[in-house]
């Protein structure tokens, strides 16, 4: 059993096991687009002619005494629906921070990968573990700048834009 059989073996259950996790998820898809509003049907009476057959019926119904009135009461669901500068800014800088730390967090892990992978190859060794310490400086980068971004955010938010 040698290691190119080892390699192979791997790969097969790591692309077996990503594809069943791409099933599982995507395959559910067509049962919730199972139906449509017909034309000129309005989306409450849509949503009363196919929930009836689910029990769904009258679950976002926001009249006295349904559901949905009964869990969000008087004060509604509680959800601020004022969009201030501060608050678009800090949410368009977490979300980009986000992705690249996920980014560099993917890189770190191919990079470790091929590490275990390289059977020896010192040039495939070297060619790792620059791509890991690349990833790991990209990732204190991103974290850093996330975290600056945000104090910086907070402070001109208080003074500069109330």
């Amino acid at each position: 059993m040698g290691i190119r059989y080892k390699i192979i073996r791997v790969r097969s259950i790591c692309i077996l096991f990503f594809l069943s996790i791409f099933l599982a998820f995507f395959m559910v898809a067509p049962a919730l687009a199972q139906d449509r509003p017909n034309d000129g049907e309005s989306y409450e009476d849509f949503i009363n002619r196919v929930g009836g057959s689910t029990g769904l019926g009258k679950a976002f119904d926001s009249k006295e005494g349904t559901p949905l009135n009964a869990v969000a009461g008087k004060g509604g669901a509680g959800f601020n629906d004022t969009a201030t500068f501060e608050g678009i800014v800090g949410l368009v800088i977490t979300t980009v921070m986000g992705l690249l730390g996920v980014i560099f967090l993917v890189l770190a892990v191919y990079a470790g990968f091929k590490w275990m992978t390289a059977a020896g190859n010192e040039e495939a060794v070297e060619k790792a573990k620059s791509t890991l310490t690349s990833a790991i400086i990209g990732l204190i980068v991103v974290l850093a700048a996330y975290t600056i971004s945000r104090f910086v955010i907070s402070i001109l938010g208080n003074t500069v834009f109330k």
